[in-house]
């Protein structure tokens, strides 16, 4: 668990995981947090998780109060994994959205392997994910 919410947190995290593990499987979920960031920083993230195997991208968290219609109406969740998938036709990697905890939990429990590494990051509520695979 992992409270990353910054492209460049995302990917020196999954670098330091990818050396410290560099035979294993590593699965990032990621709940990107605020419109607004998403879409200033859009390019940056596409590459933010080059060092993951397979990348779930969550809902953008919303913060209320802090985020412009303009922003909601501009980028998503979906568009996020659109350009990495784009951006890495040919990397081994895969890059899927998935629109609920729940469905997310669901799909770790049948595709996670024994000795695969699964970091949950966010700065929303995405730590509820975390307690829910361990309970």
């Amino acid at each position: 668990d992992d409270y990353a919410h910054h492209p460049t947190e995302i990917k020196t995290t999954l670098k330091a995981i990818r050396h410290r593990y560099p035979d294993k499987t590593i699965w990032c979920v990621f709940q990107p947090h605020q419109y607004d960031r998403i879409r200033k920083l859009f390019d940056r993230f596409i590459s933010a998780f080059d060092a993951a195997d397979k990348t779930i991208i969550l809902p953008i968290y919303s913060v209320a109060g802090r985020e412009s219609e303009e922003a909601k109406q501009k980028v998503s969740s979906e568009k996020l994994v659109k350009a990495i998938n784009e951006a890495y036709k040919s990397a081994s990697g895969e890059t899927i959205y998935i629109d609920s905890f729940e469905k997310t939990a669901e799909y770790l429990k049948n595709n996670l392997k024994q000795g695969d590494i699964a970091v949950i990051m966010g700065a929303g509520d995405v730590y509820r994910m975390t307690n829910q695979l361990i309970s």
